[in-house]
């Protein structure tokens, strides 16, 4: 085969010693199809039909693999199948990328490299309604990885929210399902971290969920494959030691109400520590506390810890951010939504943008003369909606 190439390559030079007015890119079609005739097995490479195999035919073959989370069926997209094995994969990309830089790739007769790679998805720990990190790392230091191709599958309960490729790999994902693909350029590129993923937590999270690699692809620059060996990787989301849920509610101009939940502990539970920007400001034996005569308009951080007997203490709950305002009213309407009121009496219905707990409150309106209405007052009531009737003197 190599002396046939030669042959070839001797053609193609004295071509152009004889006719050196000839077009250059005929020249290189020409040269493309010797290697085609030498790599029967292998297409041209091609993809654009420019004439060329460069950089824009590998940009184009990478485009379509991460175009979906699963293999392409070459039956579409043949022209695309240059490692012709019916299927558009990373092959098929380090098939391009060896054209584009002047190499012949060749189908190898065993397919099979007879080495193994070990793969694992790191365990993580996390508590529900929080973010949590796993890594893709391979653990081999010594095969030579040409190309990657992994699909990884995770629970429908989790929600990536970020995925980190390392070096020059890519990603397409498709609900929960995950595939990582792409060429190793440097030589540390493919060792250690292929990718990190994180992934929201949901905050009823309780018990294991798998992150795991259902199938993966590993090549060297030969063509050959390796057998990979896999470790699923498990999100751990203990619901246990900490207070959760932690929530604001009855927002009003100088006040609101935190409240939340512990659904075990381990210790001998006498009650909570309340903060307040990293401070401690109460301890309380409830699961709510109020806290009053704060900054309106001001942001305030929140965080709660349970103690007990025997110096137990349990981790501090997640962070929360709330920040006192006035009551804002959104609506006021009457009966049947009329405009127009008549008669000795009748009903204001007002609604506020939030529950508010108000020690005080009441509900006035500017009449004819501009003089201030006082329509009705009350104290010491949690609410959000306010029916009341009112008379007119007429």
């Amino acid at each position: 085969m190599a002396g046939k190439f030669k042959k070839c390559l001797a053609g193609v030079l004295a071509l152009m010693l004889s006719a050196s007015t000839a077009n250059l890119s005929i020249l290189y079609v020409s040269a493309t199809d010797f290697i085609e005739e030498l790599n029967a097995e292998i297409g041209s490479g091609d993809i654009n039909k420019d004439g060329y195999v460069n950089s824009d035919d590998v940009g184009m073959i990478k485009e379509l693999i991460g175009s979906t989370a699963r293999s392409i069926s070459s039956s579409e997209y043949s022209l695309y199948d240059v490692y012709k094995d019916d299927t558009i994969d990373v092959r098929d990309l380090m098939a391009v990328k060896q054209l584009a830089d002047g190499k012949i790739p060749e189908k190898p007769e065993n397919e099979s490299s007879g080495k193994t790679v070990k793969l694992e998805v790191t365990d993580a720990d996390c508590c529900p309604g929080e973010q949590v990190t796993v890594d893709i790392n391979i653990i081999d230091w010594n095969q030579d990885i040409n190309a990657v191709e992994l699909y990884i599958d995770f629970d429908s309960s989790l929600s990536l929210a970020n995925i980190s490729c390392k070096g020059d790999y890519q990603y397409a994902i498709e609900e929960n399902e995950l595939k990582i693909f792409g060429l190793s350029t440097l030589k540390d590129v493919y060792r250690g971290t292929v990718a990190t993923l994180t992934f929201d937590v949901p905050d009823t999270a309780y018990g294991d969920y798998d992150v795991k690699v259902k199938e993966c692809s590993f090549y060297n620059e030969n063509f050959q494959k390796f057998s990979p060996t896999t470790e699923v990787g498990l999100i751990s989301a203990d619901v246990t030691e900490r207070p959760l849920y932690l929530a604001p509610s009855y927002v009003n101009s100088s006040s609101l109400r935190l409240s939340w939940s512990m659904p075990y502990c381990s210790g001998a539970l006498e009650g909570y520590i309340v903060y307040r920007d990293g401070v401690e400001i109460a301890r309380t034996s409830e699961n709510l506390y109020y806290d009053e005569n704060l900054e309106n308009g001001k942001k305030y951080t929140y965080a709660v810890q349970a103690y007990g007997d025997d110096n137990y203490l349990s981790a501090k709950s997640k962070a929360i951010t709330s920040m006192p305002q006035n009551p804002s009213i959104s609506a006021i309407t009457f009966p049947d939504n009329a405009s127009v009121i008549g008669g000795k009496s009748t009903y204001v219905k007002c609604s506020l943008e939030k529950t508010v707990d108000a020690s005080e409150y009441s509900l006035s309106y500017i009449d004819l003369q501009g003089e201030k209405q006082t329509i009705f007052t009350g104290n010491n009531l949690a609410f959000s909606t306010l029916m009341r009737a009112i008379f007119i003197s007429i």
